[in-house]
């Protein structure tokens, strides 16, 4: 259970100062004076700022959707605050929400069993949630009744009714589900969209293999038929070549007594070669010699002058006198220096004649040695002449034997041939098309494309799978299913409610039920909520009501869906709010609501009526009048 305390305002809205006592206070009737009105009535004076001050405080919105800084005080600017108490079970609890106020900024604080919390507005905003149980939306569809939303369902289309529903009962994260569903959906149809054409241009593809295969088939083919050709071509070629071989070898059998006359005439020319090293050898030898003669010559010469000179100068000695200076050294002559040079040169003298009778001795050896040079050379030329004639009939065989040899040459050329051709033909005979290889390689292909046509059906099969299975939860969440189910199955509950407060407010004239069902004048049952009233066993429909059936009808609706929504919280609340729940009935309407209210009023602990009437302020426990004068309302 919540027991709401207190409530305290500060330069909130109109008000600058104000306070709330909100638990146990019964049925409360919250009155209105605008002073600064001509008409002096309620309006504007600030009744509904009371709950929305409550709102505001616990979630930071109010019911008619006021902006942020709107709600600070028009003449203070600053300084706003609302605050309240309450209670959650065992736990005491204190919220606190400031806008441009001067110590605290925009703070939200909660206090808990006296341990404050300010951790920021959206972690303390998801704490005073968990504490009561239920958010914003939940608490104004569980425990706010304004005009508003008095005339919203009602008259609300099936989809705006759904909607409400879906907002009452949680069911949008259903709807969020289902948008999930549908993109997967989409995804898997796209996948499989994907996949079928992928598997058709894959087929394609297997089909394009198959025609390339019968193309190579057609042109392996031919290329045996050419090759067969070629073969037979070259068979043709071999046995000419063994003809023209067969010719040849005819004309080369000279060859035998050619080779015996040229390896007799080889030897000559053979001893060509020798008696031409012979007659350069002796021809070198006599011209050492000559070369030794003029040596011998010029050693001659040389000894003569070198005679004449020593004969020259021991006369210009022996005609010297003593103690004139030596013509030689430049020393003073004395008679033993003079007698010294004089033997000196006579024994140059001496020396210099063994020398040139030497020379007259090697001479005549010399002239010996040239003689004989000179008959081996004559010898060597002679025996040459005889070899040269030898060797002009070694050059007459040898273009025989050229001739055969190229004859020899033109076989070998053509045993070559001949070789070659056989290797033409093995080559050829294991010649095979390059098409086989592109033929096996469009086989792989054609294999590999088989296999992805298989995987490719297999996730095409599991993408199947996964459509229908995500059409199944797409269905599920929609209208049709979930929502379906748990509309049909609160409808019971719904319905009992209604009919409960019908009787009370119409006092069983009328009737209200909420149906999921409807039927088309052609008799096609369709799924569409609605209202359905029923006078005396007559049902009819909403827009054929009077007003004041009409607001007693929105009533029983409201208070029908307060009753859903309040089970949904798990905490209950001891507070409710009535906003001008009042308009369009009359006296005895609403006596009737009085009435209801003052029977909730007795499990609710406090029922607050924002109304104009003051025809209903004596049925009231407690009366809260709201006086506006100088842009300020106050509460007394």
């Amino acid at each position: 259970m919540v027991d709401f305390y207190y409530l305290f305002l500060t330069n909130f809205m109109s008000f600058k100062k104000a306070s709330l006592p909100l638990s146990d206070q019964g049925l409360v009737l919250i009155e209105g004076l605008n002073l600064d009105s001509d008409a002096s009535d309620s309006n504007g004076s600030g009744k509904s700022t009371l709950a929305e001050a409550l709102t505001w405080c616990l979630w930071g919105k109010t019911v008619r959707g006021i902006g942020a800084d709107e709600v600070v005080n028009d003449q203070t600017k600053k300084d706003c605050a609302v605050q309240t108490q309450f209670s959650v079970d065992s736990q005491e609890a204190k919220v606190t929400r400031f806008r441009k106020h001067s110590q605290f900024g925009n703070e939200l604080k909660i206090e808990v069993d006296g341990q404050e919390f300010s951790e920021g507005i959206q972690e303390t905003q998801k704490r005073i949630d968990k504490l009561l149980g239920c958010d914003f939306e939940t608490f104004v569809n569980a425990k706010y009744f304004s005009q508003g939303l008095l005339k919203r369902f009602t008259q609300s289309t099936d989809k705006e009714k759904k909607s409400i529903f879906d907002g009452i009962l949680g069911l949008e994260k259903l709807e969020s589900c289902r948008h999930v569903a549908r993109s997967l959906l989409q995804n898997s149809m796209q996948e499989i969209d994907n996949l079928q054409h992928s598997i058709e241009d894959l087929n394609l593809k297997i089909e394009d293999e198959g025609e390339r295969i019968a193309s190579f088939e057609i042109e392996e083919e031919k290329f045996e038929q050419k090759k067969q050709r070629e073969l037979s071509q070259i068979k043709e070629d071999q046995k000419d070549v063994c003809r023209n071989i067969q010719e040849l070898q005819k004309e080369s059998k000279l060859k035998d007594s050619i080779e015996a006359d040229l390896k007799r005439l080889k030897k000559q020319v053979g001893e060509v070669k020798e008696l031409e090293k012979s007659l350069d050898a002796a021809k070198h030898v006599r011209e050492e010699l000559f070369k030794k003669e003029a040596a011998f010559g010029f050693g001659e010469r040389g000894y003569k002058k070198e005679s004449e000179n020593l004969q020259n100068k021991l006369i210009k000695i022996e005609n010297q006198e003593i103690g004139v200076p030596c013509p030689f050294c430049e020393r003073t002559l004395t008679a033993s220096h003079l007698e010294k040079l004089k033997k000196e040169i006579q024994k140059d003298i001496e020396k210099l004649g063994k020398k040139v009778i030497d020379l007259k001795k090697g001479k005549v050896s010399l002239n010996q040695e040239l003689d004989s040079a000179n008959e081996e050379e004559d010898k060597a030329e002679e025996e040459l002449e005889k070899a040269h004639r030898a060797e002009e009939k070694v050059n007459a065989l040898k273009k025989e034997s050229k001739a055969i040899e190229r004859i020899e040459e033109k076989i070998e050329e053509l045993k070559e041939k001949l070789l070659s051709l056989e290797e033409r033909k093995k080559a050829k005979a294991k010649e095979t098309s390059s098409l086989a290889e592109l033929k096996q390689e469009a086989k792989r292909k054609i294999k590999k494309l088989k296999s992805l046509v298989k995987n490719s059906e297999k996730e095409l099969k599991r993408q199947d799978d996964e459509k229908k299975y995500f059409e199944f939860w797409e269905f599920g969440f929609g209208n049709q299913g979930l929502k379906s189910f748990i509309l049909d199955s609160i409808l019971p509950t719904l319905n009992s409610k209604a009919d409960y407060y019908s009787r009370i407010l119409t006092g069983g004239e009328l009737s209200v039920t909420f149906k999921t069902q409807s039927i088309l004048k052609s008799g096609e049952e369709r799924e569409r909520f609605s209202i359905a009233i029923n006078q005396r066993g007559s049902e009819r429909s909403y827009n054929a009501s009077s007003a004041g059936e009409k607001r007693r009808v929105d009533l029983c609706v409201l208070l029908a869906l307060q009753g859903l929504v309040a089970s949904f919280v798990p905490h209950d609340l001891n507070i409710l709010f009535f906003d001008e729940v009042f308009d369009a009935l009359d006296k005895t309407g609403s006596e009737k609501v009085v009435d209801l209210l003052i029977e909730e009023g007795g499990s609710k602990g406090s029922i607050f009526v924002v109304t104009h009437s003051e025809d209903l302020r004596n049925y009231f426990d407690n009366v809260v009048t709201v006086v506006k004068e100088g842009g300020v309302s106050k509460v007394s």
